[in-house]
């Protein structure tokens, strides 16, 4: 499939196309097609009479780290999605741009402590308050961890909100990347993660990064 040439689809095939799209992107562990997005082309906006979607192929690359593959997609130059202990078929070269922080992943995943807050994610992908959580949570460097209740208090909500903070980050599109896996339930109970793995993933991470003891 060539990337650059986006595909025309009609409007009785979209509804069942968009459901598998939507079924796939939130898939906790893409396989065999890279992840696909749909959006309206511009045409149609002008086009009153228009029917047409632009449907439009992200690609991926999968490279092998310390605690297995990884898979990281991309459209331009922004990360729409990174994925641990997964790999997909069909990877390909990442661009140049992107080869340091595959770097920077696979030295993390050593034990080496590296910080991604300067990643350059696709923050549309995110409500506004999605990104509050995960801009607050990139603030939580490597070797700590945190509560829920304190990330809500980072983005200044009350405790009442740390429900849905935890909500937020169960759909981080980049987990690793921006560290859900620092926060923990109150007294430091365990709690899940949504990678593949589950907790034992999200263990694994915390002991690479330092961190041992925890209630599960």
């Amino acid at each position: 499939m060539d990337a650059d040439r986006p595909t025309r689809i009609s409007t009785p095939a979209l509804a069942a196309i968009l459901t598998v799209i939507d079924r796939y992107n939130s898939s906790p562990n893409p396989t065999a097609f890279g992840q696909f997005s749909a959006r309206k082309s511009a045409a149609p906006l002008l086009d009153k009479t228009a029917t047409s979607t632009t449907l439009v192929f992200v690609p991926a690359h999968t490279t092998t780290t310390a605690i297995g593959s990884c898979t990281i997609w991309w459209e331009g130059d922004k990360i729409t999605r990174f994925m641990l202990l997964t790999e997909v078929p069909d990877s390909v070269p990442p661009p140049d741009w992107l080869r340091p922080l595959i770097e920077r992943v696979q030295n993390h995943l050593r034990g080496n402590h590296e910080d991604f807050i300067d990643a350059p994610y696709e923050w549309s992908l995110a409500t506004d308050f999605q990104r509050r959580v995960y801009e607050a949570a990139l603030l939580t460097k490597s070797g700590f961890t945190a509560t829920y209740g304190d990330l809500a208090k980072a983005i200044d909500e009350g405790p009442g909100v740390s429900r849905a903070v935890g909500t937020a980050l169960g759909q981080n599109p980049w987990p690793l990347l921006v560290p859900c896996h620092r926060f923990v339930g109150a007294n430091g109970k365990m709690t899940g993660f949504s990678a593949p793995g589950g907790i034992n993933t999200k263990l694994q991470l915390l002991a690479i990064e330092g961190n041992q003891m925890f209630n599960v």
